[in-house]
């Protein structure tokens, strides 16, 4: 009696038991299809959204915030199609042109900040770059022809008499930037590459060998990575002298010339010689470099006490529009001019026919614009002449990146004639333009991460025939 009794006992005490295991299952199992579909509402269909909008909305040109064009939509062709162009093409157009980018790299920075403090990094911050963004091709339309209202971006370019493109200028070579929380600056962070390195001097050594009769001079412009980042940024084989140094070694022409401006500049560090919201030196640090350029040229330097300063306050540069750290918009830099204390009179050219000059202001005391380092012989120009009244026949032509525009403006005290020149932005038979016109002495000055700008270097080559 006790085993049917129990045995009924015990059998109805398991059922109950896979019947409430089996409850649970299916509870489990409708609270995943729930949260899945949760996740859907939540991601899925916005982004499928976003995508949609991003196909039918119209496209932005213009980022200001990195002070860049942006990628056009592609032409489609089967040809490019087929090898790959097209699709790749489309990719970049479609990550530029993305609804609400500039809130996404926003929001991305910011956490950036948040995981790093998190991590008990609070004072510096590595943000990566994609990609080759462009902080030059920009130049100043002069006041005169807009009734002294600075125009917009927009306004400027579609205004100007030339159209600056877009090129890989100003390359991060490791492709990250350090955010200095500590200096309230932001770094470009700088590795050695031979083999780019090379790129640049190979190009300088054929310049040189083009133009035997000329001296040729080439000034690497350390950044300020060089001297005020943590010492491992610019030691060993992040050391932008020990860069430099190797690239001046591969220099094996007689009438070539590199200039150490990394000395120089290292016995002024106190003084105000970099910008910490910008990615290029300051008039200051542009003058100590024109100070080394002089000694190697039997130069004698104009003293900086003898011209006319001033400043244009609340400049927010480049190295803040591309990392949009707030401490860098917290903490403005200004911009510190020196006006040439000789008379001298400038244009700038579309071509290098030199026919329908543009007056070219030297230094300008007002901007408008964001971008204050434009004050430097209008920023970018593809050609640009100055004659001064220093009646001595001495000719100089400076072939540059955007770090040239702050050094040009204090050889107006040593030249009669300065041609200044942006492979960038000019097409021209450079050994022809420079016998053409008499010029005796040649003026390289790029900066130090020029051997990863092939578009430039490619210019340059193009230009020696």
């Amino acid at each position: 009696m006790r085993k049917k009794t129990n045995s009924p006992s015990v059998y109805h005490v398991g059922a109950r038991g896979d019947l409430s295991a089996d409850r649970r299952r299916r509870k489990a199992r409708s609270i995943q299809r729930i949260l899945c579909l949760v996740a859907v509402v939540l991601f899925v269909v916005p982004l499928f959204a976003l995508g949609v909008a991003s196909l039918l909305d119209t496209d932005q040109t213009i980022s200001e915030k990195e002070n860049r064009t942006l990628k056009a939509r592609p032409e489609f062709s089967f040809q490019a199609l087929f090898d790959g162009s097209y699709t790749k093409d489309f990719e970049e157009y479609y990550a530029d042109t993305f609804p609400l980018r500039d809130f996404f790299l926003s929001v991305n920075q910011k956490l950036s900040g948040v995981f790093t403090q998190a991590a008990g990094k609070n004072d510096l911050v590595l943000i990566e770059k994609e990609g080759k963004d462009d902080f030059g091709g920009e130049a100043l339309i002069p006041e005169e022809e807009t009734g002294g209202e600075q125009p917009s971006r927009q306004e400027a370019e579609a205004k100007a008499p030339y159209q600056p493109q877009v090129n890989d200028d100003e390359v991060y070579e490791s492709g990250y930037i350090l955010v200095d929380k500590d200096r309230k600056a932001a770094l470009e962070i700088y590795t050695i590459n031979k083999p780019r390195i090379r790129d640049y001097t190979d190009v300088v050594n054929r310049l040189a060998q083009t133009l035997p009769e000329q001296k040729i001079y080439a000034l690497l412009a350390p950044t300020a990575t060089e001297f005020y980042s943590p010492e491992d940024y610019h030691t060993g084989s992040r050391s932008q002298k020990a860069g430099i140094a190797y690239a001046y070694e591969q220099f094996k022409q007689p009438n070539l010339k590199g200039i150490d401006a990394v000395s120089e500049i290292g016995l002024h560090l106190e003084e105000y010689l970099y910008f910490r919201t910008d990615h290029h030196w300051t008039a200051r640090g542009a003058y100590y470099a024109y100070v080394a350029f002089c000694r190697a040229a039997g130069l004698e330097p104009v003293p900086l006490s003898s011209l006319k300063s001033g400043r244009i306050d609340g400049f927010v540069g480049s190295m803040y529009r591309y990392t949009n750290a707030q401490v860098l918009q917290d903490n403005p830099d200004y911009l510190e001019y020196f006006l040439p204390r000789r008379e001298a009179e400038g244009e700038y050219y579309d071509d290098a026919s030199m026919q329908n000059g543009h007056h070219l202001t030297i230094i300008s005391t007002k901007v408008n614009a964001d971008n204050k380092y434009l004050a430097f012989i209008q920023g970018d120009t593809p050609l640009s002449k100055i004659v001064t009244d220093q009646k001595n026949g001495k000719k100089i032509l400076v072939i540059k990146d955007s770090y040239g525009n702050a050094l040009v403006p204090f050889l107006v005290d040593n030249y009669e004639e300065i041609y200044v020149l942006d492979p960038r932005n000019l097409e021209t038979n450079l050994p022809a333009f420079v016998k053409a016109h008499g010029i005796q002495d040649i003026l390289l000055v790029n900066y130090s991460l020029i051997g990863g700008n092939a578009s430039y270097l490619k210019a340059l080559e193009q230009m020696l025939g």
